[in-house]
Formats: C-alpha cells, structure tokens, sequence
C-alpha cells in the first residue's frame, strides 16, 4: 500500500459521517455494474491501472466527447485523473465516466449549485470539503479543474466506501438519488473506455 493510499484511509471516513446530501436507501439503486467483468479486470491490475495506458485512454475519449478541447488540455485532464485515483486508490475510468456524464469535459460547467468538471454540489459538501481540503473555502477555488477533479475523486471514494464498494449504490450517493439513465450512461463510457485502455495496453512495450 502507498503512503498516499494510506492517506486515503485515514481522511476518507471523516465525511461519511457528515455527508449531507440525501440519497435513497442502497437497495434501490439500479444494478448495471454488479459483476461486471470491466471492474473486475480493472481492480485485478492494481496498481498497474494508473500508468500511460490509462492517461491514453482518457485523453482519445475526452476528444470524441468534447472537440473544443485541445490536445494538450485534455492529456492534462488525463493526469489528473489517474493521479487523484491513485491517490484515493479508486478506478480512474470510472471517475472519467462519471466527469464526462456530469460535464462533457466542461470545466466551467454549472447547474443548480453543482460545479466544475465533476459537478460537486457546493451547497452539500462546503462545510466538509475543507476538512480535508483546506484550499479549498470558496466555489471558485472549487472550480479549478485539477481541484475539481481531485476533490470529486474524493468524495466518489467516500461514496464506494459508504456503499461496501458496490459501484451502482455509489453512484446513487454521488448523484444523489437513484437513476437508472445515470448509472447506464456511465457504465456504456465507461465500457467504451476500457476498449481503448485494453488496445493502448496491448500496444505498450
């Protein structure tokens, strides 16, 4: 386990205890990714999942989702990701499916008290965000796209640690109510994903 793994898991239970967004109870929540081989094969890689096939991956869908983002914003986009998921030791196809359903890659996106990349719900989370991030006290520190992303990360680690790593109830949590068109459409980018994350692992020395 890495210090920053270990990191996590001294952080990560203070805000399930603070959480104040309400979410269904976990029996409804919508079944796309129980036992999906994707999720499986991709927590069998350890930490293997975190390397260049991976940033490749997100980089080439992040342009078939956003073509207003350039090359080089999107491979930021990339590192970022796979670097917060390592961090918070969660899927970083997974966080990236769930980013392009909130956002389209759209950094300054905004709806209904949600904001930046990852969509978090300022409202909801401003009292806990800067327990463990104490940069972060204002939407527009929020808003930056490494922080966003960082910070959402977070808080979907928090949600699959709530939800005894069922992908589908922690979806529930994130989104805050249960949707089957949410869990769906996060499971086909996140299916489309792996098919380049497989093909870039195949073509790495």
């Amino acid at each position: 386990m890495t210090n920053r793994h270990l990191w996590c898991l001294l952080v990560l239970p203070i805000i399930p205890l603070l959480l104040t967004t309400a979410a269904p109870a976990p029996s409804e929540a919508a079944d796309h990714f129980g036992n999906h081989p994707g999720i499986r094969y991709m927590r069998s890689l350890g930490e293997h999942k975190y390397g260049a096939a991976a940033r490749n991956a997100i980089s080439s869908f992040l342009a078939t989702r956003h073509n207003g983002l350039n090359a080089t914003t999107r491979q930021r986009y990339a590192r970022w990701t796979t670097e917060a998921a390592d961090e918070f030791g969660v899927d970083p196809l997974l966080v990236t499916a769930i980013m392009v359903r909130e956002s389209n890659g759209r950094a300054d996106a905004t709806n209904r008290g949600s904001y930046g990349l990852m969509q978090i719900n300022w409202r909801a989370h401003r009292r806990t965000i800067p327990l463990a991030f104490p940069e972060v006290t204002s939407i527009r520190a929020l808003m930056a796209p490494h922080t966003n992303i960082r910070v959402g990360t977070y808080l979907f680690a928090n949600n699959l640690r709530r939800a005894s790593f069922d992908v589908d109830r922690a979806l529930v949590y994130y989104k805050g109510g249960r949707s089957d068109a949410y869990n769906r459409s996060i499971r086909r980018f996140y299916e489309a994903m792996l098919q380049q994350y497989r093909r870039h692992r195949r073509q790495s020395p």
